[in-house]
């Protein structure tokens, strides 16, 4: 049997770990180690010490990104906001990586949004795969694109940042006993990716010699929705509660009075009574979302990667309002496909975004597209399939 090493670097949420828990449980049934290193041990106590998946602390960079920072526009400068403009901080990370997978032995790595585990890797000639949704693995080639499409750059941009983040990179991987890259985007160059996305979902867009897994997550035990009693579309919110999009969503739902479920885990009873109306219900916990796709007419929700994809394999039309670049990304990306309503974080009302959503014919007609295609796959049979693959890479080291 083997030993397995699955890694969550950066990025923040428990979208990390779902596909973590269904594999790590697959393989531990099949008789391999597993180890999970993760960056929020809170988030792993949550989800994988229940399934008794081990894992530790990953190294992560602790450092703070000043406020007034621009969003990033590509690959590299989301690196150069956790850390990788500073050789040591860099070099270190690498290092923390090698002594821990000198401690495991890993046969193979699953790294999810984990640059610095494939630098080490590499030094130590380790077997890694990046394993995630399309945004944590860009495009090999020598100019990696924007992730912010809708906006426009100077093209010079790019480059600079490339160039500053590959050379501390470079030095880094020198000081660490590696080799250099010709390349910023020759991190993720590793012979083989598990996308856990689907083809329209991707972020990037469709890229060919990939391998899409659809998403990776275990089965969900939750309740059944309990819908007010109105009048109107059903809707259903999934979204960051303290933000003001979610003060205005709800206001839009007050005034329009359609019956809406909204999921809020840490809200509070003081804001639930500021909403108070007979349309509206909240639940602390998130309910059982094959019902919520039968039931609802719209969902509404951030556009955070599982979720989306899970509701429009379901066949469900979406009102998504971003709330940062992985989520614009995805969001513009869906939305110039017809897939979803797209909308600002700033807007003053959602109302005719919610009408667009819920009766708009060439979305409906979209939507019925993608879930004609997408909607039967079985993901307990997808995680099979996965870790058959994994198993096989595994038998060719």
């Amino acid at each position: 049997m083997a030993t397995i090493l699955l890694t969550w670097e950066l990025g923040g949420n428990a979208g990390h770990v779902h596909p973590m828990r269904a594999i790590a449980s697959e393989l531990k049934g099949r008789g391999h180690e597993v180890l999970a290193a993760v960056k929020d041990v809170c988030i792993a106590e949550r989800f994988l010490a229940k399934n008794g998946i081990e894992f530790v602390q990953a190294p992560v960079w602790n450092g703070r990104i000043d406020p007034k920072t621009p969003p990033a526009i590509n690959y590299a400068e989301l690196l150069m906001r956790t850390g990788y403009l500073n050789v040591d901080q860099v070099a270190g990370q690498i290092r923390s990586w090698t002594n821990l997978m000198e401690w495991v032995k890993p046969d193979l790595i699953l790294a999810d949004h984990s640059p610095s585990v494939l630098l080490a890797a590499r030094i130590l000639g380790i077997k890694a795969a990046p394993a995630g949704s399309g945004f944590f693995s860009p495009p090999i080639m020598p100019l990696m694109p924007s992730i912010q499409p809708y906006g426009r750059f100077p093209r010079e941009r790019f480059a600079t940042s490339e160039r500053r983040v590959l050379a501390v990179v470079n030095q880094s991987l020198l000081q660490c006993g590696g080799a250099p890259l010709k390349m910023l985007s020759g991190i993720f160059d590793t012979g083989y990716h598990y996308f856990f996305t689907l083809p329209k979902t991707d972020h990037y867009g469709i890229r060919e010699q990939v391998n899409y897994w659809g998403l990776i997550q275990s089965s969900r035990n939750a309740a059944e929705p309990v819908w007010p009693d109105s009048n109107g579309p059903k809707v259903f919110v999934y979204m960051q509660h303290n933000t003001r999009p979610y003060k205005t969503l709800l206001e839009s739902l007050q005034r329009l009075g359609w019956p809406s479920l909204i999921v809020s885990r840490n809200i509070n009873q003081r804001e639930i009574e500021s909403f108070r109306a007979s349309n509206l219900v909240f639940s602390p916990e998130l309910v059982n979302l094959e019902a919520v796709a039968r039931q609802a007419d719209v969902v509404v929700n951030n556009c955070n990667h599982g979720t989306t994809v899970e509701m429009l394999q379901r066949g469900c039309r979406q009102l998504v309002i971003p709330l940062q670049v992985e989520q614009s990304m995805l969001a513009h990306h869906l939305s110039s496909q017809g897939l979803v309503v797209a909308g600002g974080a700033g807007l003053s009302c959602y109302r005719a975004l919610l009408e667009k959503a819920s009766a708009d014919p060439p979305l409906k007609s979209n939507v019925e597209k993608f879930h004609s295609i997408y909607g039967n796959m079985d993901p307990q049979k997808q995680l099979v399939a996965l870790v058959d693959d994994i198993e096989e890479k595994l038998s060719d080291l």
